[in-house]
């Protein structure tokens, strides 16, 4: 135990002589991410104490406070990982105005976890553009956005068809992610409807055409997703269909995220096709797509 603490001590003592180097090489990040994600993997073992946490929080200093992307993920300034603040920086491609810090969250940006969480906005667009053009019903097409955040995806799927005859529901946890998300819709806020709810305890008897989730399952344990699924798989018509977002078990940056304090449950292709069999879906209902990094996988299932 004494000399995985000295060997912890090391890489501890070289992150610190890292974050105040003026300049870095390649070379110089690569080294840190090898460092820094076996200190995410002893984060998940639980092999940190007390003491080495402080000892790593004075290393890092300014860079893992909520000036930069990975510091707002630790600190998690909203009370909960995830919050919609942070998923519009990862959308926006967000960098600190300071120099120094700017460099940390052009690293982050360049994680295949980040970018799957871009990604995704890009699926739900090209996916709702899909079925509004082959939506022929008179009425309107039917949404129901679970866990909405910023809400960027369905401003930038109406700024590209204005027209489009849909009606979504989102509903949110985070009274200020609402205020966020209808301020940015602007005109189209008309056009969307937010709820402010505990999505475990949120239930309506409307249906939709297609209810999806973009981040929100992955926080839950076997037992909660399922409940949820079941609920909400209640709420699609007959030819409608319910997508789910979860992060893949072969996620490269599971221990940075670790690092960072940002759990998730993590799941396979063949978890989420079991998980919804279990629910009652048959295997034909179901298919799993994946956006292009293959880190967020998304679950379709068909009524």
């Amino acid at each position: 135990m004494k000399s995985n603490n000295v060997i912890l001590e090391k890489k501890i003592a070289w992150i610190k002589g890292f974050v105040n180097q003026p300049t870095s090489t390649g070379a110089d990040w690569i080294e840190y991410n090898k460092i820094a994600t076996s200190i995410g993997n002893s984060f998940k073992n639980n092999e940190i104490g007390e003491a080495e946490k402080m000892q790593l929080k004075e290393a890092y200093g300014p860079v893992m406070t909520a000036q930069t992307l990975q510091g707002y993920v630790l600190k998690k300034p909203h009370g909960y990982a995830g919050d919609y603040e942070i998923i519009e920086k990862f959308y926006t491609y967000h960098k600190s105005p300071d120099e120094r810090l700017a460099k940390w969250d052009e690293y982050l940006h360049e994680f295949k976890a980040v970018k799957a969480v871009r990604n995704r906005k890009d699926y739900i667009i090209q996916t709702l553009s899909k079925k509004m053009a082959y939506h022929t019903s008179a009425s309107p097409f039917e949404m129901l956005n679970l866990a909405s955040g910023p809400a960027r995806d369905i401003y930038e799927f109406f700024t590209s068809h204005p027209f489009a005859d849909l009606n979504v529901d989102c509903i949110d946890l985070d009274e200020n992610a609402i205020k966020y998300a209808t301020n940015l819709l602007g005109e189209y806020s008309s056009r969307v409807n937010f709820f402010n709810k505990n999505i475990l305890r949120f239930s309506t008897t409307k249906k939709y055409d297609l209810v999806w989730s973009a981040g929100l399952f992955d926080y839950f344990n076997d037992d909660i997703f399922k409940r949820l699924l079941t609920r909400f798989l209640g709420n699609v018509k007959t030819g409608g269909e319910m997508i789910v977002g979860n992060f893949c078990n072969t996620n490269p940056d599971i221990n940075y995220m670790e690092l960072l304090d940002w759990k998730l449950y993590h799941r396979s292709t063949e978890d989420l096709i079991c998980l919804a069999m279990e629910c009652g879906s048959s295997r034909e209902q179901i298919s799993v797509d994946k956006e292009p990094e293959g880190v967020n996988l998304f679950i379709r299932i068909k009524m």
